[in-house]
């Protein structure tokens, strides 16, 4: 059977965060996200600020920002003098704001802008790059 601490072992929020935080640290934020939950469901008094936060960035970097948001406002609610969560709810909610299809940049804008060059795959390849790089920093987690 079971070890005897086995229920309480499953029933503590620091469980769920180590393996929660491993899984963050290997760029799999959807199961860290739900490990986080899974903590913070089974022991919401073990589930301290750090804990909410963690979750709120792995929902964050999975894409569910109103969720993000939400576990961003427990982890204030369990330290509501923290300049920091209070700054990151702030940077959060405006980039939500201003998060529309209006301040996308297109690939072809891209190509207006760089110098010109004489190799056709060449201008590709510095389009492509100067995407990615636009979308990474545009969906950057703010820690």
């Amino acid at each position: 059977g079971a070890p005897p601490d086995a229920n309480a072992w499953l029933h503590d929020a620091a469980t769920w965060r180590a393996l929660a935080d491993k899984c963050a640290f290997a760029g799999l934020d959807l199961y860290a996200a739900d490990l986080y939950e899974e903590g913070a469901r089974r022991d919401a008094d073990g589930a301290g600020r750090a804990h909410w936060y963690r979750l709120a960035k792995a929902k964050r970097r999975c894409g569910k920002h109103d969720a993000a948001l939400g576990a961003l406002r427990a982890a204030i609610d369990r330290a509501p003098e923290s300049t920091q969560l209070r700054a990151v709810e702030t940077a959060w909610s405006n980039a939500e704001a201003n998060d529309d299809d209006e301040h996308a940049v297109t690939i072809d804008a891209f190509l207006a802008r760089l110098p010109p060059v004489g190799n056709d795959l060449a201008i590709a390849a510095t389009a492509v790059a100067a995407v990615a790089r636009m979308w990474r920093q545009r969906k950057r987690t703010i820690y």
